[in-house]
């Protein structure tokens, strides 16, 4: 039985504070990002991440592991990535 708890301490994207909004590399923020992605929710990783600027996205593929990389990249679509980091996502990009 999941541990309803545990899943309801999730951040969701309404759920984030404006601060969180400011540092992609927040806990909260990084957990509302793999959460779209892990749960297939395009529109939420779009209404999250679409805003960004290229720098925040190079960030936040800086804060998170290769195999989280990949699935975001995935997700989102490798022109989603801002050019000045598709050179160093190149080999998490999807074949």
């Amino acid at each position: 039985m999941p541990d309803t708890a545990q899943e309801n301490q999730k951040p969701k994207p309404a759920e984030l504070r404006p601060s969180d909004l400011k540092d992609v590399t927040s806990p909260a923020f990084l957990r509302a990002v793999l959460d779209a992605v892990d749960g297939r929710n395009e529109a939420a990783l779009r209404d999250l991440v679409e805003p960004l600027h290229p720098a925040d996205i190079a960030s936040l593929l800086g804060a998170i592991d290769a195999s989280d990389r990949r699935s975001l990249i995935t997700a989102l679509g490798p022109t989603s990535i801002p050019r000045s980091c598709r050179k160093s996502t190149r080999h998490c990009a999807p074949n």
